[in-house]
């Protein structure tokens, strides 16, 4: 058990610059993997690249990030997936749906117990600014690359940081596209029972924007 490669880069930035202490974020990385990967050995080739990165970064002139620091945090009510019968629960275990055995066995579960499915997962958001130099948009959940994407038409893509990951990991945060693809992130909820509902990419990106509003970013289309 070990950092993966985000740890090794740590430990080589560390290494090379004496007395730093190297933190480390991930953005939206729910639908990517490093490549090729599987080994230590590619762990540790993939943490040196990072790490070789930061020095490149290091070695320009840096811009300062300078208050004052502003943060707005909200939990948001995301929107699961209903069902009208047992029977369509059941399908959804069933050829490209294989990834949702997890949710079928525990939502036939609960009915039998005589208990009723969620019909929304509470989850954490949050964005920071910081003067006018940089704004963190904090996701929560293993999220999906989509949603760089929609930050930055929400938002504006200069000087923002995003990030996935934040606060709680619920499971996997898909868009309405990964959903539509089907796949491994479409499983839903790992910390309860319930499937992400298409509507989820909307009410997200509302919240942030609110969000965004709350602590004086300008929104790209005002």
């Amino acid at each position: 058990i070990d950092g993966d490669y985000a740890g090794y880069a740590q430990t080589y930035v560390e290494e090379r610059y004496p007395g730093v202490q190297a933190m480390f974020m991930l953005g939206c990385a729910g639908d990517a993997n490093p490549y090729p990967r599987g080994t230590v050995a590619l762990a540790q080739q993939h943490g040196r690249t990072l790490a070789a990165e930061v020095g490149v970064v290091l070695a320009r002139e840096l811009r300062p990030v300078e208050g004052p620091l502003r943060v707005a945090f909200s939990r948001v009510d995301l929107p699961l997936m209903r069902f009208d019968s047992r029977d369509a629960i059941a399908a959804r275990s069933e050829g490209p749906l294989r990834y949702h055995r997890y949710f079928v066995e525990g939502a036939l579960r609960t009915l039998d117990e005589g208990g009723a499915l969620d019909e929304t997962y509470n989850a954490p958001f949050a964005v920071w600014r910081f003067g006018e130099d940089l704004t963190l948009v904090g996701y929560s959940g293993e999220t999906v690359v989509d949603y760089v994407t929609f930050a930055e038409k929400a938002l504006g893509p200069e000087n923002l940081w995003i990030a996935g990951y934040c606060n709680d990991v619920y499971g996997y945060l898909p868009s309405a596209g990964v959903l539509a693809g089907g796949g491994y992130e479409t499983r839903g909820l790992y910390v309860g029972v319930g499937l992400f509902a298409p509507e989820v990419e909307g009410v997200v990106m509302e919240a942030i924007k609110g969000l965004a509003r709350e602590v004086g970013r300008s929104l790209a289309e005002e």
